[in-house]
């Protein structure tokens, strides 16, 4: 005999079988698919279902649908009757998903990870998973080359609501987590760093350097301020045999610089939109720290970056530098292989592992030499096609003493032109962020500077002497302004 409430559960459900419904999920599922499909035919879907049942039951109503093609996909394993797929079925349906014969792919967990399923333009997430890491993952799977959408059905007041939950909660700790393990990196860093110095105590030092040392970087700096002005529009030939490389102007400090140097390499500076290196006029090459490359996938650079260099250069190669190991650094394995294995067969992109700044001029310097000296490809210099007014401003304000392009942009934003950033005094430049006032005062002493008077030191005697002017100045001002407060 059957309690009055499970009569009333059997009478709902035989209802609900002969009026044909499945589930409310199955009805919406259908409408999202459909209004998909029809403003974009090109797209391909990609469902998440728990069950297998429900895995081919949602692909035979979407097949009742025009201009939907779908598959089920399971593993291999069989149960309770319930056969799997073979290898060869579950490679030809996946073949066929990215050829565009299937539209809309329905699948269990098994093509959540580990599956070359290739791009597909939406994920929808029949059932809810309590996992963080499951939920990345399956929202890994659009979004990679373009952008992409995630949809998940939730029936409300059951556990897919509670699942839900449950993995943002956990996708929250784990950013926390990340971040936190950030940390430590960043307070050694900063822990290197010296405390910022007030001007005074600047020019005093300025006073103790030897002329020695001083002439030695003058020297530096104009060695490299000759190299970018004779490299300036001028495109390279075969003579005398010497290799060319035209690097990024934001690596020009690094270590790759002077080891390319060292070889008797011909460099050329320019602010690159697209990668750091150009060794001939179809090889380019982007290259990333480990650090870097993990910081470029958690704020979604990595696949937008290398969408750009694939699509505007031929032999386009990305170099991986540093220790990198998948195991040992603060983003999941998982997530790592997955970005990799993206790159090489998504993208196709070649990826070329290097221990050292050392090592990775030497790659640079086999590149170069095979493009220019075995393939005879030319490689020039001068303006390119997307470098712009806007950034030749900002390159020019990123000269300025500590200034780098994301202060030179401020900057531009906040005094509006060069004109007004020259003629700024020191207390403006305190109005940008990021500009404090060590920065703030190199910038003034650079910007008076006198070029004719820096060998002589009659530069630093004449700012010393404004400074002590100012001071007194200053002085004299304090007891007015004190006896004011005193009267308020």
């Amino acid at each position: 005999m059957f309690s009055d409430e499970m009569r009333q559960v059997v009478e709902s459900v035989q209802s609900l079988q002969e009026k044909k419904i499945i589930h409310p999920k199955i009805e919406r599922l259908k409408e999202i698919v459909s209004e998909e499909l029809l403003s974009n035919p090109n797209n391909r879907i990609l469902i998440f279902a728990h069950f297998r049942v429900a895995a081919k039951i949602i692909s035979e109503e979407l097949n009742k649908i025009n201009g939907i093609n779908s598959h089920w996909f399971v593993g291999q394993s069989s149960a309770r009757g319930d056969k799997g797929l073979s290898q060869k079925e579950q490679i030809e349906i996946m073949q066929s998903f990215r050829d565009g014969t299937y539209n809309a792919l329905i699948s269990t967990s098994v093509a959540e990870e580990g599956l070359d399923i290739g791009e597909c333009e939406l994920v929808i997430f029949y059932d809810a998973v309590p996992s963080a890491i499951r939920l990345i993952q399956r929202k890994g799977r659009t979004g990679r080359r373009k952008e992409g959408k995630v949809i998940m059905l939730i029936a409300e007041g059951t556990r897919d609501e509670a699942y839900m939950w449950a993995s943002k909660r956990q996708a929250q700790k784990m950013k926390k987590l990340v971040k936190r393990l950030e940390r430590p990196l960043k307070k050694k860093e900063t822990a290197t760093k010296d405390k910022q110095k007030g001007i005074m105590d600047f020019l005093k030092e300025a006073e103790k350097v030897s002329t020695k040392t001083q002439e030695y970087q003058e020297e530096k700096l104009e060695d490299i301020e000759k190299l970018e002005k004779e490299t300036k529009d001028i495109e390279f030939t075969k003579e005398e045999g010497k290799i060319k490389v035209i690097c990024d102007s934001r690596e020009r400090n690094s270590v790759v610089i002077k080891e390319l140097m060292n070889k008797d390499v011909e460099l050329g500076f320019e602010r690159l939109d697209i990668g750091d290196y150009i060794c001939s006029d179809q090889v380019v090459v982007e290259r990333k720290t480990g650090d870097d490359f993990i910081k470029s996938i958690l704020d979604k650079r990595l696949f937008s970056q290398t969408k750009v260099l694939v699509e505007s250069c031929a032999k386009p190669v990305m170099i991986l530098e540093g220790d990198f190991n998948l195991f040992s650094s603060s983003l999941h394995p998982h997530a790592l292989a997955g970005a990799l294995t993206s790159l090489a067969t998504d993208f196709r992109l070649p990826i070329i592992h290097t221990q050292n700044q050392k090592e990775t001029a030497e790659i640079l310097f086999a590149l170069a030499r095979r493009e220019q000296e075995e393939r005879k490809r030319s490689i020039s210099i001068g303006k390119r096609k997307g470098i712009g007014l806007k950034s030749q401003l900002e390159e020019a304000i990123a000269s300025l003493p500590h200034v780098d392009h994301k202060i030179s942009s401020r900057m531009l934003k906040h005094f509006g032109s060069v004109k007004e950033i020259m003629n700024a005094k020191l207390e403006d430049f305190f109005e940008v962020r990021g500009v404090g006032e060590k920065i703030a005062s190199d910038i003034v002493d650079f910007i008076y500077t006198n070029y004719n008077e820096i060998e002589t030191g009659e530069e630093i005697k004449g700012m010393k002497d404004e400074l002590e002017f100012l001071k007194r100045e200053r002085v004299k001002k304090e007891p007015k302004n004190s006896k004011n407060g005193e009267n308020q």
